[in-house]
């Protein structure tokens, strides 16, 4: 079964998957991509002020939603944000104002405006990612982003650990996507092979073996099935090992974890296992 390609809402497949250990772990990666994209506007533009609000705890969605509206984050409400993060996500994917148009029902003509304004409050993405115009007219005043320009150069671009990303035929204008879930994958790998040189390590600073195992990765989300009784231990090392010296030296990283003593749909947060946990200890 490929989890990947299931919906977060499909709950009837996820109660088959029961854990044989004791418990299920899910660590997740926070906003993983604006984390990212902050951190190539810092390394790649110069620009430090989207990793800067993650470092202040400030409401990334928000903040974008504040440059795009032209007003304090403190007075976005929650329909601004959620268009700020929707037009922000949909924009990494290279979607223009058709695309936006026809995903949110949108007017074209409402689209085409909104998306002029998005990017006059977000210049940051085409400054990163500006693809060759298709229309004539658009030629005028093109500028190719930082992405295009490596391309021009080089023919591909590298995520922080040097792995190459090629474009495909006609698929440049991909490439801010591609760099973005191409780092998160890297990332993801990273933690991998962190997590399994912890668990054979026999010099850790913990004693006795660890029955804890990886069984599953899905999007940027690893999965752990294990004896509750090690719940604890885990939630105090594995976020760290999903860490990253090179990204972290610019935006933290933040990873949650939830737990799930039935089933894989029925996840709580690990401070919620904890406290059900210690009232039925009393």
């Amino acid at each position: 079964m490929n989890f990947q390609n299931l919906p977060r809402s499909n709950k009837v497949v996820k109660k088959v998957f029961v854990p044989k250990r004791g418990a299920f772990s899910f660590f997740d990666y926070q906003q993983i991509e604006p984390r990212l994209f902050a951190y190539y506007c810092a390394k790649g533009l110069g620009d430090d002020e989207p990793a800067r609000w993650f470092r202040e705890g400030r409401d990334f969605y928000k903040e974008i939603a504040a440059q795009v509206f032209q007003k304090p984050a403190s007075a976005i409400d929650d329909a601004e944000r959620q268009d700020g993060k929707v037009w922000f996500l949909m924009s990494l994917y290279s979607a223009g104002p058709k695309k936006i148009a026809l995903e949110t029902g949108m007017k074209l003509s409402d689209a085409k405006a909104f998306y002029v304004q998005f990017h006059e409050g977000l210049p940051q993405i085409k400054a990163l990612s500006n693809p060759p115009p298709q229309s004539q007219g658009g030629w005028r005043e093109y500028e190719p982003g930082l992405i295009e320009r490596v391309l021009q150069r080089r023919k591909y671009i590298t995520t922080p650990w040097g792995r190459q990303l090629h474009p495909e035929e006609w698929g440049a204008h991909k490439m801010l996507n591609k760099l973005i879930q191409g780092s998160a994958a890297d990332l993801m790998k990273l933690a991998l092979v962190n997590v399994y040189a912890w668990q054979n390590d026999p010099t850790r600073p913990y004693q006795g073996s660890i029955a804890s195992r990886m069984v599953l990765t899905v999007h940027d989300e690893l999965d752990i099935d294990g004896p509750e009784d090690e719940l604890e231990l885990l939630h105090e090392v594995i976020p760290p090992l999903m860490g990253s010296e090179i990204i972290e030296a610019v935006v933290p990283l933040g990873v949650d974890h939830e737990v799930s003593v039935t089933n894989m749909a029925d996840k709580v947060s690990y401070d919620e296992w904890k406290e059900t946990a210690w009232q039925s200890a009393k």
